[in-house]
């Protein structure tokens, strides 16, 4: 099978497309047909050997992907051959033409979603989740600000707020950006620096919720914005950040940090559920910004990186 290989740390140029023989599943364990993958920045941090982000190598890069049950191996007996499914992790990685993944890192595909938006769940749906519900306690009526909305995690945040009843405020750097933002359930949508338009929206009361990107460049600014009691989930920083903890105390408020590779499988599994329901019950879908075949691994991830994020890139073996 053909897979994109890493054998060190650098640039896009270490991402080759290389024959590998096909993994065979061992017990409790399935290969996937991949059908598609979707690239994440944290498969950039891995190929670049940042923020903690390592892998033995070589290796094959890919932590979600969609596609089929080609084969399953002894002590599997809930998940069957030709079931069309996405993955939570991977044991082999999923810039490839296959991959073994362990009994309980597949689900089910949604009805109705591609595999190239199945591919588009795992990390973004579940991770805006855990920001939203799981960490930042959201509820209906509340209003919830959503810094980089524009991108992957913060589209799906802004789709499943709306659905649950939440005011949506989204932040995008370009008007394009801003008008998808808009048509995916967002109230309002402004640059993340118009901080009048925001404070205005609340009619000065500030925001309840805030799911950040950037954190390293917007977080003192988000204590400004909070209301009473307010909280910032903390999704995504690339740099260190200095804030006033007077801000914090003046509202009571709360800083929490989210990281999905620490959340229990059980959980992961529960929250795929009710993505499930959200999928086939509303007209929401993962939003695809881009496809690239899988050969072009390196063109995917220097858009990533250049932005700016009108949805998901993916990789496709179509």
């Amino acid at each position: 099978m053909k897979a994109i290989r890493i054998d060190r740390h650098g640039g896009p140029e270490v991402l080759q497309l290389q024959q590998q023989p096909e993994p065979r599943p061992g017990p409790g364990e399935i290969l996937v047909r991949i059908k598609a993958t979707a690239v994440n920045p944290a498969d950039i941090y891995q190929r670049e050997g940042i923020y903690g982000y390592s892998a033995e190598f070589p290796f094959t890069p890919g932590m979600e992907g969609a596609g089929v049950v080609e084969a399953v191996g002894p002590e599997v007996s809930h998940v069957k051959p030709g079931q069309a499914v996405y993955c939570l992790g991977s044991l082999t990685g999923t810039y490839a033409e296959a991959a073994l993944v362990t009994a309980y890192q597949t689900v089910p595909l949604p009805h109705g979603v591609s595999f190239e938006q199945g591919a588009c769940i795992f990390v973004s749906y579940t991770t805006a989740h855990l920001a939203l519900f799981g960490r930042g306690n959201a509820k209906s009526g509340e209003t919830v600000l959503i810094h980089g909305a524009s991108g992957g995690v913060g589209l799906a945040a802004t789709q499943l707020a709306s659905h649950a009843g939440l005011n949506v405020i989204g932040t995008a750097r370009t008007h394009e950006g801003r008008e998808l933002i808009q048509a995916q359930g967002a109230a309002l949508a402004t640059n993340h620096q118009d901080t009048d338009a925001i404070m205005e929206y609340t009619q000065g009361r500030g925001v309840d919720l805030i799911v950040e990107m950037l954190a390293g460049q917007n977080l003192a600014m988000d204590l400004e914005l909070l209301s009473r009691s307010g909280r910032v989930m903390v999704v995504g920083s690339r740099q260190s950040a200095a804030i006033d903890p007077r801000a914090l105390m003046q509202n009571n408020a709360d800083i929490r940090g989210i990281m999905l590779l620490h959340m229990p499988l059980s959980a992961m599994l529960d929250v795929q559920e009710k993505l499930r329901s959200f999928f086939e019950q509303t007209p929401f879908k993962p939003v695809i910004a881009e496809t690239f075949p899988m050969e072009q691994a390196a063109q995917a991830q220097k858009k990533v990186m250049r932005g700016p994020a009108h949805g998901r890139i993916v990789l496709r073996n179509l």
